[in-house]
């Protein structure tokens, strides 16, 4: 039996937002796991396939037999609101 690997495309709207950590080179089939981690002050929004369409909302992508493919993952800014400045200032004082 001939055992493939399998290699995916990962990219990320904006690397100052974040980064994606996991492996992209997997034997073909398999299942495996990608993450987004958001840098300090954004957030992970979601994850896209190579059409633009939504895949998932969760962080961490779990690909079911694997196979080649392109995925993008979405990060963007956290907006805070007078409440939470305000909460902000209760615990600081």
């Amino acid at each position: 039996m001939i055992h493939t690997n399998s290699k995916i495309n990962v990219s990320v709207n904006d690397t100052t937002k974040g980064r994606i950590t996991g492996r992209r080179e997997r034997l073909a089939g398999t299942t495996g796991t990608i993450r987004a981690i958001p840098n300090h002050r954004y957030s992970f929004k979601h994850w896209e396939d190579a059409l633009g369409n939504i895949i998932s909302t969760d962080d961490k992508l779990v690909i079911t037999n694997w196979s080649a493919g392109d995925y993008h993952a979405v990060f963007g800014n956290i907006v805070l609101t007078y409440q939470d400045f305000v909460n902000q200032d209760a615990v600081e004082t």
